[in-house]
């Protein structure tokens, strides 16, 4: 986002057009900072902390510029942002039947949010006794991956319905983490 200021403003200000963020939401933050004197726009940040509510939330600019004693303020229409997730999960387990002493490929497809590229390494949470499924990740140039999942010969007959894929990517230094929905997995 980039705040630009009129031509009307811009060339009147002496000092230039300083701008700010009215309060947004908690863990929202907008890196704001000054129009110097002769442009007409300024990059502005906006940002947030593992602690912010995923959703839309609205966000006012105001810009104050000064000339000579008389200082002017201008708010802008409030922008509509919306938070969402790093990533999303998608996994497809197909019949979701696993044989005993068999195997059964699924895949697992993730749903990035446009500000993370990174990788997402996979885990698996609630699988049927004696079910396994290998150490996988999905390279940062991929949106899907294939895998098996592998049930021993003495695994647990009978229906788990809330086997969850769990993944976890990193932005910078923050360590970011996403779960499935349940999915339903039936050993034979």
């Amino acid at each position: 986002f980039f705040f630009q200021a009129e031509d009307g403003i811009r060339d009147h200000c002496v000092t230039g057009v300083q701008t700010c963020a009215l309060p947004i939401s908690p863990g929202v933050t907008a890196a704001v900072k000054p129009v110097p004197k002769g442009a007409n726009e300024v990059d502005i940040v906006f940002a947030a902390n593992n602690q912010a509510p995923l959703g839309q939330f609205s966000a006012v600019l105001l810009g104050t510029g000064k000339q000579g004693n008389v200082t002017g303020s201008q708010p802008i229409p409030a922008l509509t942002l919306r938070l969402a997730a790093p990533f999303e999960l998608k996994p497809d387990f197909g019949g979701a039947k696993i044989a005993k002493g068999g195997k059964l490929k699924i895949k697992v497809a993730v749903v990035r949010n446009p500000a993370f590229a990174g990788p997402v390494t996979l885990a698996f949470a609630n699988l049927p006794k004696g079910v396994s499924a290998p150490a996988t990740m999905i390279p940062a140039d991929k949106n899907e991956v294939e895998l098996e999942l592998e049930a021993a010969a003495d695994a647990a007959v009978g229906a788990v319905n809330n086997v969850v894929v769990n993944g976890e990517g990193m932005n910078g230094n923050a360590k970011l983490a996403a779960g499935s929905a349940n999915v339903a997995l039936t050993v034979e």
